[in-house]
């Protein structure tokens, strides 16, 4: 009978009508790869606690990120960055995975770097990576919120 009661609630909590800001918001776990998929710039950084915005260069593309899962692109992720004024780019090509909630980023087989992914919503990513930031020799929390981004219009909306 408990078992009964508690499938009829479930039924009807999830069959409720959400506002239209929840209907962004996709599921928090496991995340999910086509979640991410597609172009993501950085938006704001936080360092333990206070929120800066990304220095992106003005006159340059953002600095941005883009995950693929197509046919010869399997679990491709590609990150472009200004490097200068001059708009030379540092583009780097890794391999992805999502595992629970952390996203790790392969240079073939040696894990490169994991994020742990705090929310990923219709328009916003946000991850956690912890490091010594600024060299002092302590763990910093750096937390990075990156926007939908599609500079070449490749991706579907």
């Amino acid at each position: 009978m408990k078992k009964l009661f508690f499938l009829l609630m479930f039924i009807l909590l999830t069959s409720c009508s959400k506002d239209d800001d929840e209907q962004d918001i996709l599921p928090v776990e496991p995340f999910l790869d086509n979640q991410v998929l597609g172009g993501w710039a950085y938006d704001t950084f936080t360092i333990n606690g206070q929120t800066l915005g990304y220095p992106h260069i003005e006159a340059c593309d953002k600095d941005f990120f883009i995950f693929r899962n197509n046919e010869g692109q399997d679990h491709q992720y590609e990150e472009r960055i200004s490097s200068n004024s001059n708009c030379a780019i540092t583009q780097t090509f890794l391999r992805w995975e999502i595992k629970g909630k952390m996203l790790n980023l392969y240079f073939g087989d040696p894990l490169i770097i994991s994020y742990e992914i705090l929310s990923i919503t219709k328009n916003t990513f946000t991850v956690l990576l912890k490091t010594d930031f600024d060299e002092d020799g302590m763990e910093d929390e750096v937390e990075i919120k990156a926007v939908r981004y599609d500079p070449f219009g490749e991706f579907e909306n």
